[in-house]
């Protein structure tokens, strides 16, 4: 199992970027400023309690993705992942958060999703995680699934 796929909105400078991913190494390199530690820290952020060598990072207003004249844009940051060539052990093990192709198993991922919000009202953030397909779920992902996915 690899992650083949993360895509972040409005985090940071990265208003929309899609990155695909091999498996093994993959290099990100770009110029000072252009956003490369803050795809890294999407993805920390995304994957929550599963990074845990180093200090969650603890998102605020400032987080949000701001316009060329320095307004914030009032959108949610949202952070997606996919994982791909799971083994079927994995499939089993990653239940909640897998999205099953019936005709050709070997070919279902798994996924996670991450959405953090900013209420003006109430000066502060709120966000939610969910696996799966499902776009608009209510249900959570287990800090059990969490632990389990081995992050280099």
């Amino acid at each position: 199992m690899y992650l083949s796929k993360i895509s972040v909105h409005n985090f940071r400078n990265l208003e929309s970027l899609e990155a695909n991913l091999s498996p093994g190494l993959n290099v990100i390199v770009g110029e000072n400023n252009v956003g490369k530690t803050n795809l890294l820290d999407a993805l920390r952020v995304a994957l929550g309690s599963a990074w845990n060598n180093s200090e969650p990072i603890h998102l605020s207003k400032e987080d949000l993705h701001r316009s060329s004249d320095g307004n914030m844009i009032d959108k949610s940051i949202i952070v997606d992942l996919i994982f791909s060539e799971l083994s079927e052990e994995e499939q089993a093990q990653f239940l909640e958060i897998l999205n099953y192709n019936p005709k050709f198993p070997e070919k279902s991922t798994a996924s996670i999703h991450f959405e953090w919000s900013w209420n003006e009202t109430n000066d502060r953030g709120y966000y939610r995680r969910w696996g799966g397909e499902r776009s608009n779920s209510e249900t959570s992902i287990s800090e059990d699934i969490l632990q389990m996915l081995s992050i280099t």
